[in-house]
């Protein structure tokens, strides 16, 4: 199994612009699980696969000169590719971005932007 250093990651927003400062992203990709009790089961409980998507975040630093704002804002819906890898490994499709989370550290740490996204359709995910 190879291993992959996070450094080889980054973000694609829109047509094809990289995204500057990007310290991590996030995403959990899947499936929801229903449960359901069934007499067919001998009493116990069962599943079912609902539907597919998932949500995820994007840590940048804040840049007052070029504002994660401009790239991504709220609402928006966007083209995304997450990559894994150097070589092109990634997960791509559609979100909607929502939330900007700012947090300034009073310990005098770089202050960072995270953005939350949902999935809109379906994701490829790296095979």
């Amino acid at each position: 199994m190879a291993a992959y250093s996070g450094n080889e990651g980054s973000v694609l927003a829109g047509a094809s612009q990289e995204m500057n400062e990007m310290r991590e992203w996030s995403l959990d990709y899947g499936a929801d699980i229903h449960v359901y009790g069934s007499r067919a089961q001998a009493g116990f409980k069962g599943t079912i696969a609902g539907n597919a998507g998932g949500t995820g975040k994007i840590v940048v630093n804040f840049d007052q000169n070029d504002p994660v704002s401009r790239l991504l804002p709220t609402g928006a819906l966007v083209s995304m590719t997450l990559k894994c890898t150097g070589d092109g490994k990634a997960c791509a499709g559609l979100a909607r971005i929502g939330q900007h989370h700012y947090n300034p550290k009073q310990s005098g740490e770089e202050q960072v932007v995270t953005v939350d996204f949902t999935c809109h359709g379906a994701w490829t995910l790296p095979t």
